[in-house]
């Protein structure tokens, strides 16, 4: 141990006599450490950090299955069947959500709401914060408030417990209030209402008949039992149900409940970023190794004396490593400070999918840091250790070792780690630029979209005409606005909302129905839109007229299809001479016009057939007001809902521009990009920082040489291409083994790219010229100071 305390002092005095050098090392490693613990506090609270619930690792959610569709809902009469007869789950609880329009001084507010079996906090372990839990029976319709929800509409009022809230036509009494974050893993509920106290709520037939599928389902496995035991009971009792009930056939599924919570894309984009910061720290082990062997080499006497007096093989070994200890862990001290303002960055970024995960800087990152630090303290050490061990046992100082051909794997290590993620990072970038070239909405930062959905109590479906003056006042109190452009109305817009897919018919008697896998591809998406709707998106009328004031519910039917539709029902033909109509008993609609593409939903998703309806022919109680903008539409927000609540304070409204809904259609690509960018710029920084370390340290060690050389004759040219000749040939290693490593790890990418190829040549050029250009300029000054060797001075160095 006194010997151990020993190397350790000796170690730090070491590292104190080069400061240059330590400091620089540390630095690299606090960076990498850094980034790699903060990446790990988003994967840790996404995938590791327990549930805020009792026995979370036994909760599995419960779903059907049937033949088109791996994973669906649960009917009533299921979710009771397996409640009573499963012999492997200690208990159930079901829920669903709604959406309700919130009434509260004097405005109203959409929510949303899960409506859920009495049971369900009490089976999850969930104790309110404050008031109780729901019990059964209950005297009339009871809820529970979000935490979030009581403290910015009541201002965290106690007394908000026991009154009673308008929810639509609900009237439940509030019996408690929810702990802080509870609804950040589960749902954005904000109310929570006992289904057993609100049946009127389902209409009649929907929790009687197994055809209703509206809820999920989640269970406790008892103890002791596997899911695989579980799935295997469960598949025997859905058979059973079938023999008894015929149209109870579909089957069972079962999923953990951690990996149901978090989106698939989610998971594999955290563990890709998760690999992408590992290599980050791949590199910077290999760059502050290169940094350590060169120290070695250059106490290659030192070293020699400290064998001559007795010292052993592995004494040298254990010095060497705490050296590499010794800048680890305090790399790993600065990387903490790091990763906390790298997690706050990360959370401020994260796509809504990975907002209900709480991400921070816990114990257990802290842990994970200092983890990586002794691990990589350890990897670091190891090409000096045994280069000092090969020093101590070569007594000829002839044949001792140089480091130089280890220095240069080290080298090409990181090249080769810096193309995978240069390559990785091009192709998340190329995606996200056609990502945002898809929908081709005109200036969307200048569009403001404000869904309105107009309560059932006050717009009854019947009273289309009272619906229709809410409308027609609604367009013309916004239209009135300084600073509008335009005003327009329609059913869906092309993020968040997809429309709706119809079924179809045509006038020569083909039908498309949405029902049936084998037509449900060519099914449209259904669209009601008032007269300038294309004009306010920018989008070109290819074909006809567009809908007009004539339009309206007296008048013919007319309706517009995009280009898609327009080839795919009638190629060869022209669909201005055709008719469609929606239901086989229902009023046929004359195309009138063709209209371009967009992608409605996700840009992802391929161009599909779509219909358009005029608004008056068509109308529905909920609707987009679309307000186009002389300048940033983002400045229009307040005076908009001020005018709509002018016209009516009850109705709800949810308001966003257009680019802010566009780019959170694409956030997980877009946050997958950026960090990769991050990373990939992390790593071109410690390769360019490892060549130009290796390089001067080369330009260092052959200064005698160098020295001969022009005194022989040599050109500053020449000795410029002896330096600049060895890197780029490591460079060119590099490149060439990192593009053998990005075809096998670029597969990992794929469902994340977008119209580019993974293999994209011109994606591997332009990262192997990039790579290249920054070693070369990495290597600039050591060449420079190379040609600058004074013959005289560099003959007097050789002893």
């Amino acid at each position: 141990m006194d010997s151990s305390w020993k190397d350790l002092r000796f170690a730090f005095r070491a590292l104190a006599r080069t400061p240059l050098v330590s400091g620089v090392a540390v630095l690299i490693l606090a960076l990498a450490i850094g980034a790699a613990s903060s990446l790990f506090s988003v994967l840790y609270g996404l995938l590791i950090r327990p549930l805020p619930v009792g026995d979370p690792d036994r909760l599995v959610q419960v779903h059907e299955t049937y033949p088109t569709m791996d994973e669906s809902y649960v009917s009533f009469p299921n979710y009771l069947a397996w409640k009573r007869e499963s012999d492997v789950f200690e208990g159930m609880t079901a829920y669903t959500s709604r959406t309700f329009d919130l009434v509260e001084g004097g405005l109203a507010e959409s929510v949303t709401a899960e409506i859920v079996t009495a049971n369900f906090f009490e089976f999850l372990g969930v104790q309110p914060a404050m008031g109780r839990a729901f019990a059964e029976p209950e005297d009339g319709p009871v809820c529970l408030v979000s935490h979030r929800l009581w403290e910015r509409l009541w201002s965290s009022d106690p007394e908000l417990v026991g009154r009673t809230l308008k929810l639509g036509r609900l009237y439940p009494t509030v019996v408690g209030i929810l702990p802080e974050g509870f609804e950040r893993w589960r749902s954005p509920a904000d109310v929570w209402i006992a289904l057993e106290s609100a049946p009127s709520l389902f209409p009649q037939g929907e929790l009687s008949s197994r055809g209703y599928m509206l809820f999920s389902v989640i269970g406790r496995l008892k103890s002791g039992v596997s899911e695989d035991v579980a799935q295997a009971s469960m598949d025997r009792l859905a058979r059973r149900i079938a023999s008894e009930d015929p149209k109870a056939e579909n089957g069972v599924g079962l999923a953990p409940l951690r990996e149901h919570l978090v989106d698939s894309n989610a998971r594999r984009g955290v563990w890709l970023s998760m690999a992408s910061v590992g290599l980050v720290l791949l590199i910077a082990c290999a760059n502050v190794s290169s940094l350590l062997l060169s120290l070695a080499t250059v106490r290659e006497r030192e070293l020699a004396i400290r064998r001559a007096l007795g010292a052993s093989s592995f004494r040298l070994f254990r010095q060497s490593t705490f050296e590499g200890l010794l800048l680890s862990l305090s790399g790993g001290l600065l990387a903490i400070c790091i990763a906390w303002v790298s997690t706050k960055l990360l959370d401020a970024a994260r796509p809504p999918v990975l907002e209900r995960f709480p991400v921070d800087v816990t114990g257990s990152v802290i842990l994970f840091g200092l983890g990586a630090a002794v691990a990589t303290g350890v990897l670091v050490s190891l090409s000096s250790s045994f280069h000092a061990m090969a020093l101590a046992g070569s007594p000829d100082s002839r044949k001792r070792p140089g480091g130089e051909s280890a220095r240069g794997l080290l080298v090409v290590s990181q090249i080769a780690l810096a193309f995978v993620l240069l390559v990785g990072t091009e192709l998340l970038l190329q995606s996200l630029v056609h990502l945002r070239r898809v929908h081709q909405v005109s200036a969307p930062e200048r569009l403001l979209q404000v869904f309105v959905s107009l309560p059932g109590e006050r717009y009854p479906h019947a009273e289309l005409e009272k619906q229709q003056v809410y409308r027609k006042e609604l367009v013309e109190a916004t239209a009135s606005l300084a600073g509008v452009e335009a005003v327009n109305l329609a059913t869906s817009v092309p993020a968040p909302s997809a429309g709706y897919r119809s079924s179809v018919s045509l006038d020569d008697g083909r039908r498309f129905q949405n029902g049936n896998p084998a037509t449900r591809a060519m099914t449209p998406g259904k669209h009601a839109v008032s007269p300038g709707h294309f004009r306010i998106l920018g989008v070109p009328l290819k074909r006809g007229r567009d809908f007009d004031e004539s339009d309206g519910p007296d008048s013919p039917r007319v309706a517009i299809v995009n280009e898609t539709m327009a080839r795919l029902f009638w190629p060869g033909e022209d669909p201005l001479l055709q008719e469609l109509r929606f239901r086989n008993d229902g009023p046929w609609y004359k195309i009138v016009g063709v209209v371009g593409d967009i992608s409605y939903g996700s840009p992802r998703n391929r161009l599909k057939p779509e219909v358009y309806v005029s608004l008056d022919q068509q109308p529905s109680p909920a609707f987009w007001l679309l307000v186009r903008s002389r300048n940033d539409a983002g400045l229009l927000k307040k005076s908009v809902a001020e005018r709509i609540r002018r016209v009516d304070p009850l109705v709800p409204l949810e308001q966003q521009t257009m680019a802010e809904a566009l780019a959170l259609s694409i956030a997980e690509t877009r946050y997958l990009a950026w960090a990769l960018t991050a990373f990939a710029a992390l790593a071109l920084i410690l390769c360019g920082t490892g060549v130009f370390a290796v390089g001067t340290f080369s330009v260092a060690r052959r200064t005698f040489e160098f020295g001969v050389r022009i005194a022989l004759g040599a050109r500053s040219a020449d000795i410029w291409t002896l330096v600049v000749k060895r890197t780029l040939v490591l460079t060119i290693l590099g490149v060439a083994s990192g593009v053998g490593t990005a075809f096998l790890v670029t597969r990992f990418l794929e469902t994340f790219l977008f119209e580019v190829e993974r293999q994209d040549p011109a994606v591997l050029l332009a990262a192997s010229g990039f790579l290249t250009a920054c070693s070369l300029l990495a290597v600039l000054a050591p060449a420079r100071r190379a040609t600058a060797v004074d013959p005289s001075v560099a003959l007097r160095l050789e002893r």
